[in-house]
């Protein structure tokens, strides 16, 4: 959201003072603290009015790192079937 709809929200809901977090404390920077109505204490905006900022590069990253956990994976479950598969195939036949 910008700070426009931010102040918007705070209005319509009672709320004082918006602003947005620039310094790395408790919480994310970014994030909109304001003061609920009644409250004497900062408080971050409910969910519904803020929206969180998007990172696609940490999302590329996530994915990159995901596809190759899963092909290591995918690898070393190829390279172990074998000592797994060969013994049942043995027992199988001596059973014929």
């Amino acid at each position: 959201m910008n700070d426009v709809e931010v102040e918007r929200w705070c209005k319509k809901n009672n709320w004082t003072e918006p602003r947005e977090l620039t310094e790395p404390r408790e919480l994310e920077v970014g994030t909109w603290v304001a003061f609920p109505p009644g409250g004497v204490i900062e408080t971050p905006l409910p969910l519904q009015a803020q929206t969180p900022k998007s990172r696609p590069l940490e999302h590329v990253f996530d994915f990159v790192l995901l596809i190759l956990v899963t092909i290591i994976m995918l690898a070393i479950a190829i390279i172990m079937s074998p000592c797994f598969i060969e013994p049942l195939i043995s027992r199988r036949r001596q059973d014929c």
